[in-house]
């Protein structure tokens, strides 16, 4: 996870400093998106049937996709929460988003996939060998579903520079 740090500023500057805050954060779903995709393959078997060796999929399904998809999210989200936060109460504000923002990565993920389990798959122990695709399919289908929403909560570029604008006029 450490190397996100490292390569995901440099290929945000590289590549996506002039998009829009809500492109970048499709990308990330996408990445997410492709990631579980190639980890069904995986599941499935299909790739040995074209001799690509499973530790290549995971590797790349794996390890390449969730950092890069984990980075992007999270790098962004400290970008926004940077140009809006208005002087004096940075530091609360960053522990707060740091807080919100790996709490969504890394718990309220697991336990709405718990729901979902419980609810709609029914995937147990007794199970898995036969079932475990269905959970896959599951996270490939529910990054979907902040695409509803994300257009209405992720504010342009334009809006964030005219907030923080706004905020270097108050202080002048």
């Amino acid at each position: 996870m450490g190397i996100f740090s490292i390569t995901v500023p440099m290929v945000y500057q590289r590549y996506f400093l002039k998009w829009n805050y809500l492109y970048v954060f499709l990308f990330a779903q996408s990445l997410y998106v492709i990631a579980e995709s190639i980890n069904i393959i995986l599941t499935l078997g299909y790739n040995k049937s074209v001799g690509i060796p499973n530790f290549v999929l995971y590797v790349i399904g794996g390890s390449f996709a969730f950092v890069f998809e984990h980075g992007f999210t999270m790098f962004v989200s400290l970008i926004i929460v940077s140009k809006l936060t208005p002087p004096g109460i940075e530091s609360t504000m960053y522990s707060l988003a740091v807080t919100i923002i790996v709490m969504n990565q890394f718990v309220f993920r697991i336990i709405m996939g718990v729901i979902i389990n419980k609810c709609f798959v029914h995937v147990t122990k007794e199970n898995i060998q036969t079932q475990y695709i269905y959970l896959k399919f599951v996270t490939v289908l529910t990054p979907f579903i902040p695409l509803i929403y994300m257009w209405y909560l992720i504010p342009t570029s334009k809006e964030v520079n005219d907030v923080q604008e706004q905020y270097v006029a108050q202080t002048n």
